[in-house]
């Protein structure tokens, strides 16, 4: 059909684009919601898109990209930190983190698996979010030379672990080691790779070694990507779409976090023995404290 031909959006049609569009539904998929509910007969994919533009337009008004984003972090009171270039004054680094986030942090540092590409001025910028005289008990990160080296800078006494998921994408790892010397005797370019690429870090990936380190059973950062994934549409948008995608996943995640902290408040541990300890049951430590108590009786 010749574009001259589509009816404009009534109120209503343009009313229902910005609702789904809110909760962050993509074109393709607010059009079959139209289709489905006998709405917006004549509506059509390009129309969808031209209205999302135009809300974008709107909300931003008269500043640009990166001043509204700045300001989407402000009114949500995010803490943030960015760099310009002196001579263009564009913003050439930017670093935010969820307030709440940041609180959690605070009081649960002990295993951080990160997903960051950048120098260490990153990484110093991420170890002031932590309470005075405090360090996590273990990093997990992607096996990156220049994050090696920022997390050697900046973290030294910090145990680092490697994603376990990433590094079993390179099957070959997963056979005995001297068995593939011998197998792949006629490739030494690879027995190299393995020697100089990830058994240089053997003490970061080998059970024998990270089962020594406080790691509380994470030791791969897949499911950061997976969690992420699920709510970016694509990697086309601008900055006020990523960050509306990545507030609206992290807010569904503080919100199951809140939630199960509710309902452990709720829950009285019946498993302490000792009568003096009774009391604790009702909610003043922890039930992993009071396991313990039960452990140490015996």
């Amino acid at each position: 059909m010749s574009v001259h031909g589509i009816s404009a959006l009534n109120e209503a049609e343009v009313k229902i684009i910005k609702d789904l569009s809110q909760s962050h539904v993509p074109p393709k998929k607010i059009l079959a919601n139209f289709r489905q509910n006998g709405l917006g007969l004549d509506v059509y994919l390009k129309q969808i898109y031209n209205e999302k533009a135009k809300l974008r337009r709107l909300a931003r008004g008269d500043r640009t990209m990166m001043q509204h984003l700045i300001g989407l972090l402000e009114e949500h009171n995010y803490y943030k930190w960015f760099r310009t270039d002196e001579t263009t004054h564009a913003v050439i680094d930017l670093i935010w983190a969820h307030p709440l986030s940041v609180e959690l942090l605070s009081k649960f540092p002990y295993v951080i698996l990160l997903e960051i590409v950048g120098d260490c001025l990153c990484w110093r910028l991420l170890k002031r979010l932590f309470p005075p005289h405090t360090l996590p008990s273990a990093l997990v990160t992607d096996c990156e030379l220049g994050l090696l080296k920022a997390i050697e800078n900046v973290f030294p006494t910090v145990p680092h672990l490697l994603c376990l998921w990433h590094i079993n994408m390179n099957k070959i790892l997963d056979r005995n080691y001297r068995v593939l010397v011998d197998d792949y005797a006629n490739h030494p370019q690879l027995i190299e790779y393995l020697q100089d690429t990830w058994l240089i870090y053997k003490e970061k990936i080998v059970k024998a070694w990270t089962d020594l380190v406080f790691h509380l059973g994470n030791t791969s950062t897949s499911r950061n990507h997976k969690a992420l994934k699920r709510w970016l549409d694509s990697s086309t948008g601008g900055f006020d779409i990523f960050w509306a995608q990545y507030h609206t996943q992290i807010a569904d995640q503080l919100n199951v976090i809140l939630a199960e902290f509710a309902k452990s408040k709720g829950i009285w541990a019946q498993t302490i023995n000792v009568l003096v300890f009774k009391i604790l049951s009702s909610g003043i430590v922890t039930h992993s404290a009071q396991k313990m108590l039960d452990d140490e009786k015996e």
